[in-house]
């Protein structure tokens, strides 16, 4: 039984980890400051309750008291269940810098179960050796044990519950596991385990209440589930849909209008064309809700796109909550874009990069190898377009900077659209638009590229947002000498996503990573 009790107290305290960052996500994202602070947060807790389960065991080396500190864990593991969310919440509009928000919210949700559950291991230990000639081998046999089931529990929850359970159901289900580990440790006939343990029983075996239709500003959430990459969700605000992934807004739709252009960027990507006029081959990164498709198939009848979406949900979910159609036009490959590109079956003469947003980006994504591998994949003449969020100028500019200086290093013309008439240090979608060196007379400067997208809209007046934004190319000198070349060794991304936590939606701005 003490191999057992082992065994499930690492298997938790591994899915307690795996399930931190789902209940950050829709706070604080799911960038590298909240990984690290889960991380952290574990170790200080596991290091804190090895000494303290030391002492404790010394102490009083019976088994009631590792068992009662099962229904401990078990009982907060219950309190996660049901609050964890809207403390994180709370922390988080308190703490403006994302890696102190993450480190607090994690400190204060995740440092008491790991103490609690650091401290079993050298209570058994001390409960499985009295005698300390067997000391190593027990010791060593138990952390084994110990060590198998935070494997078993990292797989488990990983591959198989959070792409297929809520949170909370399975914030649950653990805290009935360490009840039922502790009346099994204890006995049944030990009252003071026995009746605190079925308390937390009985609690975890209560259905949790159907989710609120309602988000606290009024939205009406219409579907929402933890995928394997992100906390999904659809929500009705008014005359309009929404994606998001955890605290990021990713799409929108009209609902009497499903194809014309929610977000303004959407319309201003079609910028490409522009620069490449008879693309007819295109290449979508980055899927969201499927604003850019869709728009492609209406407005040009002669063009092909492919789109490579990592998410299966999400293809699931553009399908059936944003009209994306079944047009032979269109192929959806699930996949990781990067992976795509190497294999991908044709040149393309447009490559659209859809997968920056606001809260965390695949640096994979940004790098200079990246961007050698989509110039490889280009048809001659052909233009990559990326929607970047970022300020053009001042202490938050780094990150649109580093972008840039990236793309120099790759493709010899590089431009940059704001989508709206914002001041430069603000926070704003900003269009990326890149090409090989046209040769003769050389590339554009800011009257001919605006003349070339204000031409555009022209022949399609239903990008609304495209010929206003010709009138605010942004033409200055780009510093860079101060923000690195993104490579797939050192891509700081986390680290120059340097932006206020609020992430408000003002119409046109800031949706990212899918359309």
């Amino acid at each position: 039984m003490l191999a057992l009790t082992a065994f499930f107290a690492g298997a938790v305290l591994m899915a307690l980890e795996l399930l931190g960052s789902r209940l950050l996500a829709p706070s604080l994202g799911s960038s590298i400051f909240v990984w690290g602070s889960l991380i952290g947060v574990v170790l200080a807790a596991l290091s804190a309750g090895y000494a303290l389960g030391g002492l404790a065991a010394d102490r009083w080396p019976a088994r009631a008291g590792p068992a009662l500190v099962l229904v401990l864990a078990g009982a907060w593991t219950l309190v996660l269940a049901s609050r964890g969310e809207a403390w994180v919440a709370a922390l988080a509009g308190r703490v403006a810098d994302p890696r102190w928000g993450a480190l607090l919210a994690s400190a204060v949700l995740f440092l008491p179960p790991g103490l609690l559950l650091g401290s079993i291991s050298p209570w058994l230990v001390r409960l499985a050796a009295p005698a300390t000639h067997r000391l190593g081998r027990v010791a060593g046999n138990l952390y084994a044990v110990s060590n198998a089931g935070s494997i078993a529990g990292t797989l488990a929850t990983s591959f198989w519950l959070i792409p297929w359970l809520p949170a909370a159901t399975i914030l649950k289900a653990l805290a009935a596991i360490l009840a039922g580990a502790a009346v099994l440790l204890a006995g049944r006939r030990h009252l003071a385990v026995a009746l605190p343990a079925a308390a937390v029983l009985g609690v975890a075996v209560v259905p949790a209440p159907a989710p609120a239709p309602l988000t606290a500003d009024g939205a009406r959430v219409v579907y929402q589930r933890n995928t394997l990459y992100h906390h999904l969700r659809v929500e009705d605000r008014g005359d309009s849909r929404f994606l998001r992934f955890d605290n990021s807004w990713q799409s929108g739709m009209y609902l009497h209008d499903p194809v014309t252009a929610r977000f303004a960027y959407t319309d201003v990507m079609h910028a490409g064309w522009a620069l490449n006029p008879g693309a007819r081959r295109v290449l979508l990164v980055g899927l969201g809700g499927g604003s850019i498709p869709k728009r492609v198939l209406a407005s040009y009848p002669d063009v092909t796109i492919h789109v490579a979406e990592l998410d299966p949900v999400v293809v699931d979910v553009a399908r059936r909550f944003f009209h994306l159609p079944g047009d032979p036009r269109l192929r959806v490959y699930v996949e990781d874009g990067r992976r795509f590109i190497r294999r991908a079956p044709q040149r393309y003469d447009l490559v659209l990069l859809d997968a920056y947003y606001a809260d965390a980006i695949p640096f994979h994504l940004t790098t200079r190898q990246f961007l050698e591998e989509v110039r490889s994949r280009l048809a001659p003449g052909g233009v990559v377009v990326a929607n970047v969020i970022g300020a053009l100028e001042g202490p938050r500019s780094a990150l649109l900077r580093a972008f840039y200086r990236t793309y120099r290093e790759v493709f010899p013309e590089v431009y940059l659209m704001p989508v709206l008439p914002v001041e430069p240090a603000e926070l704003q979608n900003v269009i990326l638009l890149a090409r090989e060196d046209q040769g003769e007379p050389g590339p554009l400067d800011r009257e001919e590229l605006a003349r070339a997208v204000e031409a555009w809209a022209a022949r399609h007046p239903e990008l609304e947002a495209l010929a206003a934004a010709a009138r605010w190319i942004y033409d200055r000198p780009v510093p860079v000498d101060d923000v690195p070349v993104l490579q797939d060794d050192y891509a700081p991304v986390d680290a120059l996503l340097h932006f206020e936590r609020d992430n408000p939606l003002p119409d046109g701005l800031r949706p990212g990573g899918g359309s």
